[in-house]
């Protein structure tokens, strides 16, 4: 499922650089249990942490990424 959501990051999205880099290393792992550290995300996308949380924040705030709990 994760190919489905990468692929959208890619055609769908205006992001550009270190945001569409952590939008990618979400996607790839979405389906997954548990949601993918801060720690994976900061791997797959080269970035320190604070660079990471920092743009996982940006990226909420720009209404990309939501904070929900699925049942």
């Amino acid at each position: 499922m994760s190919i489905k959501y990468m692929c959208a990051v890619w055609e769908d999205t205006e992001l550009k650089g270190n945001e569409r880099l952590v939008m990618l290393a979400i996607a790839d792992s979405w389906g997954d249990a548990p949601f993918p550290s801060i720690d994976t995300i900061s791997r797959k996308a080269n970035l320190s942490t604070e660079e990471t949380i920092e743009i996982i924040a940006s990226l909420g705030a720009k209404g990309c990424l939501k904070n929900e709990v699925q049942p």
